[in-house]
């Protein structure tokens, strides 16, 4: 299994279950997406490139694991959520 900043992925996840608010959890890629209601390769590629999405620049990447996966802070998607169109 991977890890993150010197985290295995399975103590992420623990502690992302275990917190009381949903929007202190790292999400996924796939998680990000569906909040943002975007196409989980567009978010992919506004992150990879710096595009905007929606109108929007994209939320920032807290980590990738060791096979890639993408993770997010749940407060960056949520501000990402009330940011405006521009």
């Amino acid at each position: 299994m991977g890890s993150i900043d010197g985290q295995k992925l399975s103590e992420i996840g623990r502690r992302s279950r275990a917190s009381g608010d949903y929007w202190d959890q790292l999400l996924g890629l796939e998680d990000a997406a569906r909040l943002m209601k975007v196409r989980i390769s567009d978010l992919k590629l506004a992150v990879l490139s710096g595009k905007k999405i929606n109108g929007k620049l994209p939320p920032k990447i807290h980590s990738v694991s060791g096979g890639g996966h993408f993770f997010f802070d749940g407060k960056e998607i949520k501000s990402w959520l009330a940011l405006k169109n521009d």
